[in-house]
């Protein structure tokens, strides 16, 4: 699987990992890089269907998803690991949400004072 992630405007990263675990609510994975609780990521996964909510077709299974755990597996300071836990939270990045929301907002404000 794919994990990408966006610090700020300039500074992004992304990593391949194995999945570890998975249901149709998150999934947990190692990352090489500690990830911050609240931090959201988007997931490229080879999920199967039945766990999907949506993309039944697509070959793989693009999802956004919540950082809600970041443990340090401790195996060496050379090769640092981090077990994650991710709950998904859709197909859409939730700031697109906010926006969309905002520029309905805005219509509705300026059709009611015409």
């Amino acid at each position: 699987m794919r994990v990408e992630l966006k610090i700020d405007a300039k500074v992004s990263w992304n990593e391949i990992t194995r999945l570890s675990d998975a249901s149709a609510f998150g999934a947990g994975f190692t990352l090489k890089r500690p990830v911050k609780r609240g931090r959201l990521v988007l997931m490229t996964i080879p999920m199967p269907r039945q766990l999907r909510s949506f993309d039944y077709g697509e070959p793989q299974y693009k999802i956004w998803g919540i950082v809600r755990r970041c443990i340090s597996t401790g195996k060496t300071l050379q090769n640092p690991e981090y077990a994650i836990g991710v709950g998904f939270t859709g197909k859409i990045h939730q700031m697109a949400i906010l926006s969309t929301r905002q520029c309905f907002l805005t219509f509705l404000t300026a059709k009611a004072r015409a």
